[in-house]
């Protein structure tokens, strides 16, 4: 259950890490729009992560056991 639980989190950080590398590879925004495009997407990110917040410390505290 552990190692199933571990590969879950591991694909969805990839996925996004992946995501997020894609984004920064663009380079540079100039319009106010495409500013607002990516605090946007940032924003749904760190929603992201504090929602599987409790996952990852259960699958991190079983870790350590």
């Amino acid at each position: 259950m552990f190692a199933v639980a571990l590969l879950q989190a591991e694909s969805w950080i990839d996925e996004k890490q992946k995501k997020l590398e894609a984004e920064m590879s663009k380079g540079e925004v100039s319009s106010m729009e495409d500013k607002m495009k990516k605090l946007q997407k940032h924003q749904a990110f760190q929603a992201e992560l504090t929602a599987h917040d409790g996952r990852i410390q259960n699958i991190k505290d079983k870790g350590q056991y």
